[in-house]
């Protein structure tokens, strides 16, 4: 036991009188370190890391909200990411005939402006076409129309095509392209118990876009919405609202838009009637109020057809507008003011007796050529045995 003691403390003593050799440290100083100030000055926090912990922070305490905002931040980039990859229009600028010149010219305008001057109102050249292909629901109806049109391609049976701005889209039970229920669809119905062969024996097309200005309207004509097999008897122009309300154009400036959408009809359909509807009675209200009757006065003086707007004061002599050009103002002026800006459940765009009148025309034109061509035959014939005759008697001489 005790020798096995002593052994134990001998280990013991040995361990504790082994002298333990130094740690050598040097190899960690030989090498240059790198205690420069711009490194250490990396270590502080910047701006994004600011801004990342402020974020995070403010998920931690408001989650909802955050959630919030992230919800719209990404559905806002897939919406521009979308629109981006299905973008139903490209815009190729203005494209007009090179070759036409027009006989309308802005260089005598008095006023661009409704309020008398030349820079308080945001007008368009009225003799330019201007398309609004920055908007895709304008693109749409655009397209609409052409689609509609080609019903009718090579038919003999469209009696009339209304052309216009947002009255005239609504006939079709449309907005900005896209059908609507309620209210327009009994519109729609209307129009087709008044404008449908089968029901009332006038056929008629409806060729609007809510918000259009003359310019665009010449823009559509051009590109697309008159092709050349597309000729119905009479082209109703209902336009010029957009022009003075929403564009504050002056009178002159809206008149010559309209001249120069006849010009382009009548370039392309000489042998079309056209009809210039008269603007409907505008005011401008304040605060939501209802219009009264006053204020429409100047507007309920004539219910009879209006010869104000016959042609621009520049507009040259003898040019453009003949005898097939009309001007039509509703004779229930009052009836419309009832129902506000938009007719929405009164449509009364053409009277039924004027397409009759246009038909009775057409009819009397028809025979009229019929005979003239007879007496263009008759007068060949008579010709040709004159010179019959002539040559016999130059034989008998011989």
């Amino acid at each position: 036991m005790s020798k096995k003691a002593s052994s134990d403390d001998s280990d013991l003593e040995d361990l504790v009188g082994s002298e333990t050799a130094p740690l050598n440290l040097d190899h960690l100083t030989k090498a240059t370190m790198d205690v420069s100030g711009s490194r250490y000055q990396s270590n502080a926090p910047g701006i994004s890391d600011l801004v990342s912990a402020q974020c995070s922070y403010l998920c931690y305490a408001y989650p909802c909200c955050c959630g919030t905002v992230t919800f719209f931040t990404v559905g806002m980039v897939m919406f521009l990411l979308l629109s981006a990859v299905t973008n139903p229009y490209e815009y190729f600028g203005l494209v007009g005939d090179a070759s036409f010149q027009s006989q309308l010219s802005t260089a005598n305008v008095d006023h661009w402006c409704l309020k008398g001057d030349n820079d308080s109102c945001r007008c368009d050249d009225p003799l330019e076409p201007m398309p609004r292909t920055e908007f895709k629901t304008w693109s749409m109806a655009h397209k609409a129309n052409k689609e509609s049109i080609q019903a009718y391609v090579d038919s003999e049976n469209l009696d009339v095509a209304f052309i216009g701005e947002s009255l005239v889209e609504e006939m079709d039970g449309r907005w900005m392209g896209r059908t609507q229920a309620g209210v327009l669809k009994e519109v729609s119905s209307l129009f087709q118990q008044n404008f449908s062969r089968d029901k009332s024996g006038i056929e008629g097309i409806a060729l609007g876009v809510a918000g259009d200005t003359c310019p665009n309207v010449l823009y559509r004509l051009q590109h697309g919405e008159m092709p050349k097999d597309f000729n119905p008897r009479v082209w109703w122009i209902v336009l010029g609202m957009n022009d003075i309300g929403r564009m504050q154009c002056s009178e002159e400036i809206v008149v010559m838009g309209i001249m120069r959408i006849v010009e382009e009809i009548q370039r392309h359909k000489p042998d079309a009637k056209i009809v210039i509807n008269s603007m409907l009675p505008m005011a401008d209200l304040r605060g939501g109020m209802y219009p009264l009757m006053n204020d429409y006065k100047d507007g309920l003086r004539s219910k009879t057809l209006n010869t104000a707007i016959a042609r621009p004061k520049n507009f040259p002599a003898g040019a453009g507008v003949g005898t097939s050009v009309k001007y039509y103002r509703p004779k229930t002026t009052t009836t419309v003011l009832e129902k506000h800006h938009h007719p929405e459940k009164f449509v009364r765009p053409i009277p039924k007796m004027d397409i009759e009148e246009v038909k009775e025309d057409e009819t009397e034109k028809e025979e009229d050529k019929e005979e003239k061509e007879e007496e263009e035959k008759d007068a060949k014939e008579d010709k040709k045995e004159e010179e019959e005759e002539k040559q016999d008697a130059k034989e008998d001489k011989k």
